[in-house]
């Protein structure tokens, strides 16, 4: 005798499984546990459904959707050349368009199934049958086996007729009598010949912009051409370009070699008679000008002769005539206690500092430059503004003074140059190995002199621990240099 499910009470949210007894929510259809149905209408309904399946209907594989379709004489084809590219060797019949990509797209796809679909014998069959004059055969083989092709023709003859240019559209240009000019800020401003050299204002950001002067070339050879190219040159010695400028707050500062190589902004320097302008050309912004277009406008504006309040790029600031009294050679000096560093190098190896005129309160610039460009800026700071800056001569050489020698081996003369420090890291100096120098006693050698004696070995690594020849000491690693003389192109002897 089979068990019966014990009978569980119904509840306002739960139906009762009639084969199982499993508490079961109102509204599902079948058994969580069991699979029954809760109802036996659907349970009924279900098994109809199964023993009754509906018959699969199947369509006519010698059906074409597009047997009957016509292309309008109207119709037209547009397709974009730079996305797509005909194949060679592609033919339609004459006076065949095709409304759109779409459409023709889906001629070719049925040309495509409905050639697939026919045997050979029915090809043979179709070509024997159709006659010259019989118009309907032609179009129905057009519209069918040749649709593809014509899609393929009416692309060559786009192509053919607007030849592709690319994706990406070329720049605007400027009408006739404009020019475009670049804001601080990167926006573009269209502005008239009429005004270069006056100062506007951007649209955009209400920054204030110079319009540049347009350069003018005198003819090669002329005399005219001549003097102005030499004032053009006149004008360029006084623009120093990439200048180091170094902010430097005293309490924050660390007294050790090179500390400040890397701390300090790149500026332009422009002299003139109204005084000293910095200038920062540093692009800002994706499409703002760039540097190397900014410091030629810059040279084209001192090249005009005009004031340096107008300079093209951001004016950081311009120092008059009177403040620039105020400028002083601060390293090297020839007492280090006297010195804010210390006579410690910071700013870097071969490099004279010089500070400029105090703009902040608390704060220090100084300009960081080689020993040619401290020549140059020293002279054009006095002949633009009048200014003599002071510096220690026996430190900073304004021209090339050498030391006579003579060889220990050889007694043959040597001339060194002092303060070498300055000429190595000036990259406007070639310099050439002439000798060395004992640490201990002073002793000098030649080059040749000592490859001639092969001290310190072939290339003079071992040098520092050799044994000096006058007072048997450790040499130590003292090399002298002098300019390196260019040579003079040899002659070719007469045959």
């Amino acid at each position: 005798m089979e068990s019966q499910p014990a009978e569980t009470k119904k509840s306002k949210h739960e139906d009762v499984c009639p084969k199982c007894g499993a508490q079961v929510r109102v509204g599902v259809v079948r058994c969580w546990n069991c699979k029954h149905f809760m109802k036996e209408e659907i349970a009924t309904a279900y098994d109809r459904m199964i023993s009754q399946p509906r018959p699969t209907i199947y369509s006519d594989p010698n059906y074409s959707e597009d047997g009957d379709f016509e292309l309008s004489d109207d119709s037209s084809f547009l397709a974009s050349d730079a996305d797509f590219a005909p194949a060679d060797g592609k033919s339609a019949a004459p006076g065949t368009k095709i409304d759109s990509a779409s459409e023709a797209y889906g001629v070719a796809q049925a040309a495509a199934a409905s050639t697939d679909q026919i045997t050979p014998e029915a090809k043979s069959a179709d070509s024997a049958s159709a006659q010259p004059g019989d118009q309907s055969s032609e179009e129905v083989a057009h519209s069918v086996a040749t649709g593809g092709e014509a899609l393929w023709e009416i692309a060559k003859q786009e192509t053919e007729k607007k030849p592709s240019s690319g994706r990406r559209k070329p720049a605007r240009k400027a009408r006739p009598g404009f020019l475009f000019v670049f804001c601080p800020h990167g926006h573009r401003v269209e502005v008239q010949e009429k005004h270069r050299g006056r100062i506007g204002a951007c649209p955009k950001c209400k920054a204030p912009f110079t319009v540049p002067f347009k350069k003018v070339e005198a003819p090669t050879g002329s005399e005219e051409g001549e003097e102005r190219n030499s004032d053009a040159s006149a004008q360029l010695l006084r623009h120093f370009p990439a200048m180091h400028l170094h902010l430097v707050e005293p309490t924050k500062l660390k007294i050790k070699p090179n500390s400040l190589a890397k701390a300090f902004e790149e500026v332009e320097i422009c002299l003139g008679k109204d005084g000293l302008a910095m200038v920062s050309i540093a692009k800002k912004g994706m499409r703002g000008p760039k540097p190397d277009q900014l410091r030629k406008e810059l040279i084209e504006h001192l090249e005009n002769d005009l004031k340096l309040k107008n300079v093209p790029g951001e004016l950081k600031h311009l120092f008059d005539v009177e403040e620039l009294q105020q400028m002083a050679t601060v390293h090297p000096t020839a007492y280090s206690h006297e010195s804010i560093f210390g006579g410690v190098n910071v700013f870097g190896p071969g490099l004279i500092a010089v500070r400029l005129p105090g703009r902040e309160a608390g704060k220090l610039e100084f300009l960081a430059m080689t020993l040619s460009v401290f020549r140059r800026f020293r002279e054009q700071l006095k002949e633009q503004c009048g200014h003599e800056l002071k510096f220690e001569a026996d430190l900073i050489p304004l021209e090339e003074t050498t030391t006579p020698a003579l060889c220990h081996y050889t007694d043959k003369p040597i001339r060194y140059l002092g303060n070498i420090v300055l000429y190595e890291n000036d990259p406007e100096f070639q310099l050439e190995l002439v000798g060395w120098k004992c640490q201990a006693c002073g002793l000098t050698l030649s080059e040749d002199g000592r490859k001639k004696e092969n001290i310190g070995g072939k290339n003079a690594k071992a040098i520092a621990k050799a044994k000096c020849p006058k007072c048997s000491n450790a040499f130590g690693r003292n090399p002298l240099y002098a300019l390196k003389q260019e040579e003079s192109p040899k002659k070719p002897e007469d045959e």
